[in-house]
């Protein structure tokens, strides 16, 4: 596995991501920390707050975009970013996520795009039997 876990990989009309993790719920957790870097920086924060966060899906691709989904949500509505997450449980229809991070403050954080959703277009996960990959279009 390469040093950095996410990479932010070009497309004509939105932006999309390229994750990588040893497990799915590694691949999961490196997919947050890359949306949070898209949206807000570096994925580092401190630890103010503790969200657990349920997410069902119909497979484990749907689950990942869903899981982005409620992320994008939870800073829209609820102005909320997370650092680190801990996975409690993981299938490939359900994930069960403790989230760690801080309430957005506007004095200080200031959103680098605004992403409006996670797509399904073309969203797939792999394994190749030693890491998980996963790309994912954003709507910008």
């Amino acid at each position: 596995m390469s040093t950095q876990p996410f990479e932010i990989v070009s497309h004509t009309a939105d932006i999309a991501m390229a994750v990588r993790g040893r497990t799915l719920a590694e691949l999961m957790a490196n997919a947050g920390c890359a949306l949070y870097s898209m949206l807000l920086g570096p994925c580092n924060s401190t630890e103010q707050i503790e969200r657990t966060v349920v997410v069902d899906s119909i497979d484990r691709d749907a689950l990942l975009v869903d899981w982005l989904n409620e992320l994008i949500y939870m800073v829209d509505v609820e102005q909320l970013a997370f650092a680190r997450f801990e996975i409690v449980h993981m299938d490939d229809t359900r994930a069960t996520v403790r989230c760690f991070g801080h309430p957005i403050d506007e004095t200080h954080h200031r959103l680098k795009r605004d992403i409006k959703a996670a797509t399904h277009h073309m969203a797939q996960i792999e394994s190749d039997g030693s890491e998980f990959t996963a790309r994912v279009i954003l709507d910008i």
